[in-house]
C-alpha cells in the first residue's frame, strides 16, 4: 500500500497535497542498491506523481528489477546508446511533467516525509525556486559513517554571493536537490563539459532563482567504491581547467537567456 504525504497543520492549507511531483533517477548497473531506494521514493508518492527512470544501458538486472514493480508511477525510459551522467540527467528532467522536480541517485535511502517536508518549504516560500535539504552518509551495509554530509551557514543567501562560492568550491548534491519545473528553461540543455550536473543546476539557481538551505538529514546518502562520490580526487590543473569551462558556458546561458528574454524566478 502507497502510504502518500500527510497533512501538515490545519494552517498550512491542503494546497501542498494538491502539488505533484516527478522524481528524476538515472540508473547504470545499480542493481545492488536500486530496490531500497525505489522503495523508498514510491512510499512517498501520490498516484498522480511519478518516477522517471532514465537507465543508461545497464548491462545488470537494473532494468529487469525496476520493471518488476508494475507501477504506473513508473516511467522507465532505456537509452539506445550510453549517455553519461549529464546528459542522462539533462533527459530525465527533459520527461518530467510535473510542477516539482527531485532529483534521485540509484544508491541512496530517501527518509520517509523527504517530499513532505521539501514541498512544506516550496508552500511556505513562494520565492524558493530550489531546495537542498541535507542527509546521512551511510556505506554499502547501510551503516552511518558521518551525521551531515555538508553544513549550511543559513537558509537562505544571496543569490549572487552564492553562486560566486559555488564555482570555487560547490555545495551542491544533486541527490538532495528539488527544484520547480519553471527551472529547467535556464537548467537545459546541460552542456556536457561542464565539471557536474548539480554544481551547474545549483549555480544557474543562484543566478535566475533562490535557494534554500534545509538542515535536516533527508536522504541516506550512500558512499562505496561504485558510485561518483567515492573520495577520488581530482588534480589542482584539471579543478583549474573545469573552473574555466564552467565560467565559459555559465557566461553564455547567461547571453543565450538575455537574448530569449530570461528573467529571474519568479518568471
Amino acid at each position: 500500500m502507497v502510504k502518500g504525504r500527510q497533512k501538515l497543520s490545519a494552517s498550512d492549507n491542503d494546497m501542498t497535497l494538491k502539488e505533484h511531483v516527478s522524481v528524476c533517477m538515472i540508473t547504470c548497473n545499480g542493481s545492488s542498491y536500486i530496490t531500497k531506494q525505489v522503495d523508498s521514493i514510491l512510499g512517498q508518492l501520490h498516484s498522480e506523481d511519478e518516477l522517471i527512470v532514465c537507465d543508461d544501458c545497464s548491462e545488470d538486472k537494473t532494468v529487469s528489477l525496476i520493471g518488476s514493480y508494475h507501477d504506473p508511477r513508473i516511467k522507465l525510459v532505456e537509452n539506445p546508446i550510453r549517455l553519461g551522467v549529464k546528459k542522462n540527467i539533462e533527459k530525465s528532467i527533459d520527461h518530467a511533467k510535473n510542477r516539482f522536480v527531485f532529483l534521485a541517485d540509484q544508491d541512496d535511502i530517501w527518509e520517509p516525509d523527504k517530499v513532505e517536508r521539501i514541498l512544506h518549504v516550496f508552500h511556505r516560500h513562494q520565492n524558493i525556486s530550489l531546495v537542498m535539504s541535507n542527509g546521512k552518509v551511510i556505506n554499502d551495509r547501510d551503516e552511518e559513517v558521518k551525521e551531515f554530509f555538508v553544513e549550511f551557514s543559513s537558509p537562505v543567501q544571496p543569490g549572487f554571493i552564492r553562486a560566486i562560492k559555488n564555482i570555487v568550491k560547490n555545495i551542491y548534491t544533486g541527490a538532495a536537490i528539488a527544484f520547480r519545473r519553471e527551472m529547467a528553461r535556464y537548467i537545459l540543455p546541460i552542456p556536457a563539459d561542464v565539471p557536474m550536473h548539480d554544481m551547474w543546476i545549483g549555480i544557474l539557481n543562484d543566478m535566475y532563482g533562490k535557494t534554500y538551505y534545509l538542515d535536516e538529514p533527508l536522504i541516506r546518502y550512500r558512499r562505496h567504491s561504485g558510485n561518483l562520490t567515492s573520495g577520488r580526487h581530482s588534480s589542482m590543473r584539471q579543478i583549474l581547467r573545469w573552473r574555466l569551462v564552467l565560467i565559459r558556458r555559465l557566461v553564455e546561458r547567461a547571453i543565450a537567456l538575455a537574448g530569449r528574454g530570461g528573467r529571474s524566478w519568479p518568471i
